[in-house]
């Protein structure tokens, strides 16, 4: 359902095949953004940014578990669309501005 929701798009680009999936959006300022933006909606998604990953590449760390019901992995599918989230991942992806 999550990778429905969001497109298979990060799995293709990264090769995960856990249940952490990242999404990158670029700067650490859009990366801290959006986390706060997901808190306020009710979700725990960390920013991962430098030194830990490149500058540059700043993403989100998602976890989706067996532990969580279909409609909370629906709601956070969302939630990153809502927030905006999904189109810096693929605005970033296209090298399109600073984010």
């Amino acid at each position: 359902a999550f990778e429905a929701a969001i497109g298979s798009a990060p799995r293709q680009a990264c090769g995960w095949r856990s249940p952490i999936v990242p999404i990158e959006v670029g700067s650490e300022a859009a990366a801290l953004e959006a986390a706060a933006r997901l808190q306020r909606s009710g979700f725990l998604v960390p920013a991962i940014r430098p030194p830990t990953v490149p500058e540059g590449t700043s993403r989100l760390r998602v976890v989706v578990t067996a532990g969580h019901e279909e409609e909370e992995v629906a709601e956070l599918a969302r939630a990153l669309s809502e927030s905006g989230v999904l189109r810096l991942r693929d605005a970033h992806a296209r090298g399109e501005g600073e984010y």
